[in-house]
C-alpha cells in the first residue's frame, strides 16, 4: 500500500527553453507545510507553499539578487520560474 500523495517525495527535472534544468524535490510529507527545493543555475532555493487558483505555486524571499525573491509555478509536466521585487509593499492580514 503506497502512503497519500500529499505524504510523498516527488523529485523531477525541467529543462527550460533556454537549455538550463531545474531539478525539483518537492516534500509533501507535512500536509500544512508542503515544500519544494529547486537547484537552479548550481544555486539551492528553499521554497514555501503559497496560494494559487490553479496548480501548485511556491516562493522565497532569496533570490537570484538582492531585493529579488522567487516563485516557482508548476501545473502538469510545466513550470515557470520567475522572480518577485521584494518591496515590501504587501499588507499584513488583518
Amino acid at each position: 500500500m503506497f502512503p497519500p500523495a500529499r505524504a510523498r517525495i516527488i523529485e523531477a527535472i525541467y529543462r527550460c527553453d533556454s537549455g538550463a534544468t531545474v531539478t525539483v524535490r518537492y516534500d509533501n510529507t507535512d500536509a500544512d507545510a508542503p515544500r519544494a527545493r529547486l537547484d537552479y543555475i548550481g544555486r539551492m532555493f528553499n521554497m514555501y507553499r503559497v496560494p494559487s487558483a490553479s496548480g501548485a505555486r511556491y516562493a522565497t524571499e532569496q533570490g537570484l539578487k538582492p531585493d529579488r525573491g522567487l516563485q516557482w509555478w508548476s501545473k502538469g509536466n510545466e513550470a515557470t520560474l520567475s522572480e518577485m521585487i521584494m518591496d515590501h509593499t504587501a499588507r499584513s492580514r488583518p
